[in-house]
């Protein structure tokens, strides 16, 4: 309750960004799919609210159940690329890495339609902006554009080059990802080299 409007909105795409990546994880079960569903659920109705979902709770109380849902479900299974460079970028030059990761989830979501179509257009429909009867390709192309208006209207940068650091500084903290533990636990198989080339697209 103590962010800015503008905080709030790099924060919830930074924990949607998160679930997401779980939900396309490797590492992904049953049981983290199931929670990560409910955690998506719960942060679109932070977002826009839910006719599913009781309207007496506030917007605050719908992110903050949903976030403690995504944190178990990233304890069970494991977040993905966008959260890995996020942190890398945030050691290095103390970027915020909510706002990297809201950065990069466009990019991420656009990645994962080329091995995980079917559960990236899921949640294109958990979070409303696809029908049941929206084919996977349109579901996948309306959940991007809507992340990026979501950007738009919150007035966050659109692009890493926004944030004042040099693409040859963002090789570094690629590398940087490149080494540690979780680059071994990513939605598919990943080298320093494809997490620049996600940096290179969002820059």
């Amino acid at each position: 309750v103590s962010l800015t409007e503008n905080q709030f909105a790099s924060v919830t795409l930074q924990t949607l960004c998160m679930a997401v990546e779980c939900y396309i994880s490797q590492k992904s079960s049953f049981f983290s799919d199931t929670i990560t569903e409910k955690a998506i659920e719960l942060l679109g109705a932070s977002m826009d609210g839910s006719p599913t979902l009781s309207s007496t709770a506030s917007p605050e109380l719908f992110f903050a159940q949903g976030g403690c849902m995504t944190s178990l479900a990233c304890g069970i299974s494991f977040p993905g690329a966008a959260t890995l460079l996020s942190l890398a970028i945030n050691a290095r030059f103390k970027v915020s890495h909510a706002v990297v990761t809201a950065i990069l989830f466009p990019y991420i979501i656009e990645d994962a339609a080329g091995f995980k179509k079917e559960r990236i257009a899921k949640i294109a429909r958990i979070l409303g902006v696809a029908s049941e009867t929206t084919n996977d390709d349109a579901a996948v192309t309306a959940l991007t554009e809507n992340i990026r208006n979501r950007l738009a209207r919150a007035k966050l940068p659109t692009r890493l080059k926004d944030l004042s650091v040099s693409i040859e500084q963002l090789a570094l903290a690629a590398e940087d990802a490149g080494n540690l533990e979780l680059i071994n636990s990513m939605p598919r198989s990943m080298t320093s080299d494809d997490l620049f080339d996600l940096i290179k697209q969002a820059y």
